[in-house]
């Protein structure tokens, strides 16, 4: 049986509703309210087990949605190994070096002689990139064996 990942679930936040009453009557889901130190107020959904989070999920149209830990739902980078955790992250940070001047038609590397933090975030990327391409391990030599 395949597990369920996170990004492949439908997900609904509560970020989504203006206010919270429209999720309750769409979902059937309850909500809290919390008032954070710095002002204004915060709201939670309350999953059928009891939890207060911002995401619900429905997995096959679960009535009410639930949270992650109720419907058992991973995330895809948990189910890879160290060495292909690494590899992803080599690759993600050399898409993101070269998001960094995608649609950019005239790009400024410098400005009265500082680097441009857009230049910056690229020379980020791309040393972390290749960073981890040297710690990529190296597949063992294959000796050719001669028969005597």
């Amino acid at each position: 049986m395949k597990k369920s990942v996170v990004e492949t679930t439908p997900k609904i936040k509560i970020s989504e509703f203006p206010e919270p009453t429209v999720a309750k009557y769409r979902y059937g889901v309850k909500f809290d309210t919390t008032f954070p130190y710095f002002g204004g107020r915060r709201f939670w959904f309350l999953c059928s087990c009891g939890k207060r989070v911002t995401a619900l999920y429905q997995v096959d149209g679960s009535k009410p949605p639930k949270c992650r830990t109720c419907l058992h739902l991973t995330y895809q980078s948990q189910g890879l190994s160290g060495s292909s955790r690494q590899l992803w992250s080599l690759l993600d940070h050399i898409d993101k070096a070269e998001a960094v001047f995608n649609g950019s038609k005239q790009v400024k590397l410098f400005h009265k002689g500082q680097a441009t933090r857009r230049f910056k975030r690229y020379l980020h990327h791309t040393q972390m990139a290749e960073r981890l391409a040297l710690t990529q391990p190296t597949p063992p030599a294959t000796v050719s064996g001669t028969s005597t």
